[in-house]
């Protein structure tokens, strides 16, 4: 594998980033040390200047693929108090190596992720979940349109769309934190019961079970939907739940009159 060394690292962030960065780490697989020959190197740099927000680049260094992210220190801090974001940034920081610290903002960022715990967010990852679950009502219409007309296009689309959001929806409910999108999927199984229903359903609607068309991945999405609520119903908004509960009614009355 090609190498690129710490110090270009940090001239590549410097080069990219709209303001020089105070800090500079090494994030994902390359932190972790499992990274193989297809692996980019994630590496992000940090600053204060509020008015510049998150920004991306993607570059070839030395034949290695580098993802090139900077933003502001307020920014990063504020991904680890928000549910959505702090299941993927939290394990991050956790494991980032460090390049560049000039003034220990990383090293604080470091700290803080370490201390993290999920009892922090739990009851704002409890209502983004709880509404999650209900917006995906639309999905479901959807997913029920895709069967109803035999739209294969539509279809693989909404299998995918529908499944997705159930399962970022059952992260946020079990609290999972996962440093790696390439386990994320196994992860969720995982807090879910890895041999449950709902998990037995979601391979299915992934994708991972060969032999199953995109129709029938539909047909296991829209059961996912209803293990999805009822294993979290309990923990929902009223007003979620309800348009939840519709839309499991939905699902229902579309196989009553198809079967």
């Amino acid at each position: 594998m090609s190498f690129v060394s710490d110090a270009r690292l940090v001239e590549l962030v410097k080069e990219h980033s709209p303001v020089p960065p105070l800090g500079v780490a090494v994030m994902g697989s390359f932190a972790r040390g499992d990274e193989d020959e297809f692996s980019d190197i994630d590496v992000a740099g940090i600053h204060e200047q509020d008015e510049h927000e998150h920004t991306h680049r993607v570059v070839y260094e030395a034949g290695r693929l580098v993802s090139i992210a900077s933003a502001p220190a307020s920014v990063s801090r504020r991904h680890m108090s928000d549910p959505g974001y702090a299941i993927a940034a939290v394990p991050s920081y956790r494991i980032m190596r460090i390049l560049l610290d000039t003034d220990g903002l990383m090293a604080q960022l470091k700290s803080e992720a370490l201390a993290f715990t999920w009892a922090d967010i739990a009851e704002k990852a409890d209502a983004k979940a709880s509404r999650e679950i209900a917006d995906t009502a639309e999905e479901v219409h959807k997913t029920l349109r895709a069967l109803s007309t035999q739209n294969i296009e539509l279809a693989c689309l909404m299998a995918h769309d529908l499944t997705r959001l159930l399962q970022n929806s059952a992260a946020l409910y079990e609290g999972v934190v996962h440093d790696t999108e390439n386990r994320f999927y196994s992860a969720v199984r995982a807090a879910m019961g890895a041999d449950s229903e709902w998990s037995r359903l979601q391979r299915e609607a992934n994708g991972e079970v060969i032999g199953l068309s995109a129709f029938d991945r539909c047909a296991s999405a829209l059961s996912l939907y209803e293990g999805s609520l009822a294993r979290f119903s309990a923990r929902m908004d009223e007003a979620d739940r309800q348009t939840a509960e519709e839309a499991v009614c939905r699902i229902r009355g579309f196989r009553a009159d198809h079967s």
